[in-house]
């Protein structure tokens, strides 16, 4: 992965993005956090958004986008191998 590149984050509301979302910014070392995104709002490098928005077939290349649940599956198996 392309380092600062945008990193989306999107799943139901009320599942956790937000409540984890500092554990995220770290693990891509992203510089801002945007909670509440949608399509079509602007995406700088460093910044991390979090939505529950349809995520559009195909994903723009220039970002990388991740679902909440096997995100935060990955950040437990990797606490746990520590």
């Amino acid at each position: 992965m392309k380092r600062n590149q945008p990193i989306i984050i999107y799943g139901p509301q009320g599942c956790g993005k937000t409540q984890h979302a500092e554990q995220f910014r770290e693990l891509f070392h992203t510089q801002r956090v945007i909670d509440d995104w949608s399509w079509g709002d602007p995406l700088l490098e460093g910044d991390m958004a979090l939505t529950n928005s349809p995520i559009p077939e195909p994903c723009p290349d220039h970002v990388r986008v991740f679902e909440y649940e096997k995100l935060i599956h990955r950040v437990s198996h990797d606490r746990q191998a520590a």
